[in-house]
């Protein structure tokens, strides 16, 4: 027995479904359900089946039955049966259809009555999960008030070319038992087949964010006269359009929170310096909404570059969140004292002042071609 299944397809699977953040939130919440965890979940199994199923080892017995091997096509059809119903619930969530491609295919198990995948149900039935519950002996052709019941699976049997087969046994007094027969390769073919499927749901999933992005390129943004509200209505833009988290999720509310700073006269302040850098933030506004309409999220410089490394993260988490962070205090403090940064940011007034100040005058060193700051030296 052998299967032929690409483990890097479910890899290519997985980069298509994260590549755009938008994918995970249009299924995140959909119809008040978290889609995107069934997504998630059905990935992991498939991942299961698709790296297990090869290193399977299932001989049929020569004669008789043998229960290690009866134990191991079980576990095999089921690991099938797994990676079956994950593919089809990804069709479910991504397409938002009950069926797949191949859900009339009758070219596997040549049953002229049923699909494949009908047929394939009541092999697993009769090889392990609902052996002593049957209502049929092929699947299709129920008989009122007849059930069936299997036997453990044994190895071939006269007349038949299946590598397994089980009897089944009928709850009517005087019928005679049926045998009845798999052939591993068929399974595998079937399940192979249906793995590959996730071609097709890639193909899909290339559609969806397509569609996505042509609708909202067709969707201008609004242009306010006042910057704050413009920044209000992109970050809604953002959400919506790129995800929350992502896009410009970082940016839009920290040039919203600098513009809103009212500086106040402060002794060695240069106000010039105030208006540059006010001036910049505002530049950066129609950039946001340009690439925001044109659904192309392309790098900002807002971060002064000079305000990077270890302490610089620290003073910003001394500045914003935790104005009681005492490592982030001592390193701002300490480069005020050895003149790498203006003395009047101690004389501020509130921490909002002196985040806009720090920013303010980082921006300016780098205008005047400053490449090395404080530590960094």
């Amino acid at each position: 027995m052998t299967i032929t299944i690409d483990a890097k397809l479910i890899t290519r699977f997985r980069d298509a479904v994260n590549r755009k953040p938008i994918f995970r939130q249009l299924f995140a919440n959909s119809d008040g359900k978290n889609k995107w965890n069934i997504i998630c979940s059905a990935m992991d199994w498939i991942d299961v089946a698709a790296e297990g199923l090869p290193l399977f080892k299932i001989e049929s017995p020569n004669f008789g039955h043998n229960s290690l091997a009866s134990l191991n096509l079980m576990q095999y059809i089921v690991t099938v049966d797994i990676l079956i119903e994950s593919i089809q619930q990804l069709y479910r969530v991504i397409c938002g259809e009950n069926t797949n491609p191949l859900s009339q295919d009758s070219t596997i198990f040549k049953q002229s009555s049923i699909s494949d995948d009908i047929y394939f149900k009541h092999i697993r039935a009769v090889f392990g999960t609902h052996p002593v519950n049957l209502t049929s002996v092929d699947g299709y052709n129920k008989q009122n008030g007849e059930r069936f019941y299997s036997s453990w699976s044994a190895g071939k049997v006269a007349g038949s070319d299946a590598d397994f087969n089980a009897v089944l046994y009928s709850n009517l007094p005087g019928k005679d038992d049926t045998f009845f027969g798999v052939k591993l390769d068929d399974v595998s073919k079937y399940a192979e087949l249906r793995y590959n499927l996730l071609n097709d749901l890639i193909n899909k999933v290339e559609v969806t964010l397509e569609e996505h992005l042509t609708l909202y390129r067709t969707k201008p943004i609004a242009s306010l006269t006042d910057p704050l509200k413009q920044l209000e209505l992109l970050l809604k833009e953002n959400n919506s359009r790129i995800g929350v988290r992502y896009g410009y999720s970082n940016e839009i509310p920290n040039i919203y929170d600098l513009l809103k700073v009212n500086i106040t006269a402060v002794e060695g302040l240069d106000i010039d310096i105030i208006d540059e850098y006010k001036e910049f933030l505002l530049s950066l506004i129609p950039r946001i909404k340009l690439n925001l309409e044109n659904m192309d999220i392309q790098l900002i410089e807002f971060w002064p570059k000079l305000g990077r490394g270890y302490e610089f993260r620290k003073i910003y988490e001394y500045l914003i969140e935790n104005h009681s962070n005492k490592m982030g205090e001592v390193y701002f403090q300490d480069l005020v004292e050895k003149k790498w940064l203006p003395t009047f940011l101690l004389e501020c007034n509130n921490f909002d002042e002196k985040y806009f100040l720090l920013n303010a005058y980082l921006h300016r060193a780098e205008k005047n071609g400053i490449t090395k700051f404080g530590y960094g030296l």
